[in-house]
């Protein structure tokens, strides 16, 4: 009778560390979701106004090229010229914002 009383006890035991374990598992697989819609989430906020300077970035070259072929006609140059400053105060934005947004995830995340 002392004898399955103490197997009892070992199942019981045995019982409740399986339970911590599993709980313990648990915990770490949905930390590890967590941590990558984290890291999806910040991929996108980073990614896509990066595609928007590079777009931008493309632009200019192009209307740079534009200006130079252009031909003698004064007006063309300056409202092309006048456009490439445009789009290069947007792209000088964004780029801020996209350095500020940057640096303030890699203070949050480890």
């Amino acid at each position: 009778m002392a004898r399955a009383g103490r197997s009892l006890i070992s199942l019981s035991r045995a019982f409740t560390v399986e339970c911590y374990r599993r709980e313990y598992i648990m915990k770490k697989v949905k930390d590890k979701k967590v941590e990558g819609n984290i890291a999806n989430t910040k991929d996108k906020y980073v990614e896509k106004p990066k595609t928007e300077i590079d777009k931008w970035n493309a632009e200019l070259k192009d209307l740079d090229a534009k200006i130079t072929v252009a031909d003698a006609d004064a007006k063309a140059r300056i409202e092309h010229k006048e456009h490439i400053d445009a789009l290069g105060l947007k792209r000088d934005e964004a780029r801020n914002r996209h350095d500020t947004v940057t640096l303030s995830l890699r203070r949050v995340t480890p």
